[in-house]
């Protein structure tokens, strides 16, 4: 009688999932759009593309920046002031929500961080507070579109609403804290007390100006 021997591999397979997931990876990326005024959740894919890091959970924390972004000459000196914090499961909730237009929160405080810290490292000031105060300065955490899921105005509060959840975070320095709290100035009356803070907050109200344009723009094309 023919007898069949059971297969067994040869090598582990946790090994070859390992060199298969390092290969092409996917993560799934919350995009929006707008439909008939209500807020729809899209999911897309991102590949884990040209990444030079050795670890997964590194893949994972760079698959949240774009490809052009990550192919900056400054993009690892970056990355490295900031690379503890796109690790945090409460960092990365912000791509749960719409900040403007397609755009998410992340993705917009993202742009201010990278661009906060080009703009402080080419003029002396402290870049590492700006890049991390700038990802931080929008981590109120919930839909501000939606009235019933915060309390007073949006423009006002959610600053000190993003400073409570950065400080369960990582531990603050004074210009991180100073940036997040008085990013929205001159709303927020008090007055920046150090550069940095004035930098984010120009940067992030350039940001929102270019993605409020890019949506009006958008919804042009989409009636025309």
């Amino acid at each position: 009688m023919l007898q069949i021997q059971k297969f067994t591999p040869s090598i582990d397979l946790s090994v070859l999932y390992d060199i298969i997931y390092g290969v092409c990876p996917l993560r799934p990326a919350h995009r929006f759009r707008r439909d008939g005024g209500r807020k729809v959740k899209m999911m897309a894919f991102r590949k884990y593309i040209d990444i030079p890091a050795e670890n997964r959970e590194d893949k994972r924390s760079l698959a949240y920046f774009p490809p052009k972004l990550r192919a900056r000459d400054a993009f690892n000196d970056y990355y490295g002031c900031v690379s503890d914090l796109i690790s945090s499961s409460t960092v990365r909730r912000m791509d749960d929500f719409v900040q403007h237009g397609g755009v998410s929160t992340l993705e917009h405080c993202i742009s201010v961080s990278y661009d906060s810290y080009i703009l402080c490292r080419k003029t002396g000031m402290d870049y590492r507070s700006a890049a991390r105060g700038g990802l931080l300065h929008d981590l109120y955490l919930y839909d501000w579109h939606e009235s019933d899921s915060h309390h007073g105005m949006h423009a006002f509060t959610h600053p000190y609403a993003a400073l409570d959840n950065a400080m369960t975070v990582s531990d603050l320095n004074a210009r991180e804290r100073d940036i997040i709290k008085k990013h929205m100035w001159p709303l927020t009356v008090i007055v920046p007390r150090f550069p940095e803070t004035m930098v984010v907050s120009c940067v992030d109200k350039y940001c929102a100006l270019v993605e409020f344009f890019k949506m009006k723009l958008s919804l042009s094309h989409s009636m025309a």
